[in-house]
């Protein structure tokens, strides 16, 4: 704008300013800028001056979303990494990511799949079989024959590893039998046939199979003997022709070798011939002098001759009549010759004791029974019983040594009755209970001058008949008050009869093989009691 008359003003600019800042008094122009817009108008006043009004312009302001935000990056991530608080932010597309706009909305896209497709298989060539091509999305390794596969897994990868196995290797040694050049070689050895020898082998899907044979063997003459043995000899006797004879020394008989010479020593002494006989002298008869080699021992009148055989060696006993008299034989014995006169209830389990030879010191003669009888009775009337049962009657024949006796021989019976009203008939009234010598363990061979004790035991099942010995009590009572003119308890040690007639302490279902003292109860009715027993050679079964 332009002034015109006196008194001009000095006009300036400052502030937010660009170009050359100075004043002007006689005349300043404005220029509207970027986004800025002039518009002027002139006013006359009374015809003397006139001004002008100047108006300064500029765009609308619109609302705008500023928004400030602190940005950075992280998780999977390259680069250096800091915050982007003013300014630009520029956004860029990396490998396999596309970046597209549209008006303030930015898209991001990756390749499908998030990167190449993967794909992997096995080829034709090569040492491989089943299908072959590619696969796609995962790869799966297995181990087969001979091959191990081993994973080990961490943050940046799986690390995989092949394991094959150890490489063959054979071959020769120096040792042995062997020829050509000794040492191993891998990979691969192959066998040959030599002289006499044949390889053959056959293929199959789990291994090859080599035969190594050899030529018959045939009968060469080698100057070799039949060796075998004769005269004293033990063992089985064979023909050694071929293989090895190994020499053994025997009792007695050392072997040593030197070389190809064997020494065969025995002790000394052991080489004098063996003699024995009788003399002329004496009580003797027959022909007198000595044999070499062997001796055999007969027993002859009123001498008996046993043997027990060990491994030591054998012993012999000779044993002779009581004060060298005769030898009595006898076919019939009982214990008592002046009849029956009481009894004695059996009781079930229980083993009666009793002296043979009640009367007698020792056994009066030579013996060999087939039947032995038990007299015996039944306390029962003769419709009592009914009943099924069984009944076994075991005897047995002790050798009496006084402080035990030793089983000898032994018998059984046994009889099983069925339920029936006439079962009484069976039992009542006086009976033999016998023992024929096929029941015995062994012949019931009795010897004169020995001292025996039998034992008798009765079992029963479902019932047990009321069965009783028949015989003689040969004391008043088992009991006695001690001796005349002596103060004492009555007791049963005192009774003084046979030691052995006695009940075994123990139920038992069989007969013991031996018996101690200390195991029998003489305080019983069996202390003082005979029973009838007879053994007879006379005739065969019972009277």
């Amino acid at each position: 704008m332009t002034y015109l008359g006196q008194n001009l003003p000095e006009i300036g600019f400052g502030g937010n300013t660009t170009g050359t800042m100075d004043f002007a008094n006689a005349g300043l122009s404005l220029y509207g800028g970027n986004n800025v817009t002039l518009s002027g108008s002139r006013t006359n006043v009374e015809g003397y001056y006139s001004y002008h009004s100047i108006t300064i312009s500029a765009a609308n302001q619109t609302v705008q979303t500023q928004n400030r935000f602190n940005l950075t990056l992280s998780g999977n991530t390259a680069g250096a990494m800091a915050q982007v608080s003013s300014g630009s932010l520029t956004l860029a597309g990396g490998n396999n990511i596309t970046l597209s706009q549209n008006g303030n909305a930015v898209t991001i896209s990756g390749a499908a799949g998030g990167g190449a497709a993967f794909s992997a298989g096995m080829s034709n060539l090569g040492n491989t079989s089943g299908d072959t091509g590619l696969a796609t999305n995962k790869l799966v390794l297995l181990g087969n024959n001979n091959i191990t596969l081993s994973q080990v897994t961490n943050a940046t990868g799986n690390l995989l590893g092949v394991s094959g196995p150890n490489m063959f290797a054979g071959g020769m040694s120096n040792l042995g039998n062997t020829s050509g050049t000794s040492g191993t070689v891998s990979n691969q050895m192959v066998l040959a046939g030599g002289n006499n020898v044949t390889l053959s082998q056959s293929t199959g899907a789990g291994g090859n199979t080599i035969s190594v044979s050899a030529a018959n063997q045939t009968v060469q003459t080698q100057n070799l003997q039949n060796v075998t043995l004769s005269g004293n000899t033990a063992g089985v006797m064979a023909n050694v022709s071929s293989g090895t004879l190994t020499l053994a020394g025997g009792n007695n008989i050392t072997l040593s070798q030197n070389g190809n010479a064997v020494t065969v020593s025995g002790a000394a002494g052991g080489g004098v011939a063996f003699s024995a006989g009788i003399s002329n002298i004496g009580n003797t008869s027959g022909t007198s002098g000595t044999v070499s080699n062997q001796l055999i021992l007969a027993g002859g009148n009123n001498v008996t001759l046993s043997q027990s055989t060990g491994a030591g060696g054998n012993t012999i006993s000779i044993s002779a009549g009581a004060g060298g008299g005769s030898t009595q034989t006898m076919n019939y014995y009982q214990n008592m010759d002046r009849g029956t006169s009481a009894s004695l209830a059996t009781a079930a389990g229980t083993l009666m004791l009793q002296r043979l030879n009640q009367e007698n010191d020792l056994f009066a003669a030579n013996l060999t029974a087939n039947t032995i009888l038990l007299n015996m009775t039944a306390n029962m009337t003769a419709t009592s019983l009914s009943s099924s049962h069984t009944v076994s009657a075991s005897i047995g024949i002790y050798s009496n040594f006084s402080t035990h006796i030793s089983l000898i021989n032994s018998a059984s019976t046994t009889w099983a009755v069925g339920a029936a009203t006439s079962n009484t008939a069976l039992y009542n009234g006086p009976r033999w209970l016998s023992f024929v010598s096929s029941q015995w363990s062994s012949a019931p061979n009795f010897v004169q001058d020995s001292d025996y004790v039998f034992g008798v035991i009765f079992r029963s099942s479902n019932y047990a008949p009321p069965l009783s010995y028949m015989g003689q009590n040969y004391m008043h009572s088992n009991q006695r008050s001690g001796s005349m003119g002596v103060s004492a308890a009555t007791n049963a040690s005192m009774a003084q009869g046979n030691y052995w007639n006695a009940m075994y302490t123990a139920t038992t279902s069989a007969l013991p093989a031996a018996i101690s003292a200390s195991q029998v109860n003489r305080n019983n009715a069996t202390a003082i009691f005979m029973p009838h027993v007879i053994l007879n050679n006379r005739y065969s079964g019972t009277f």
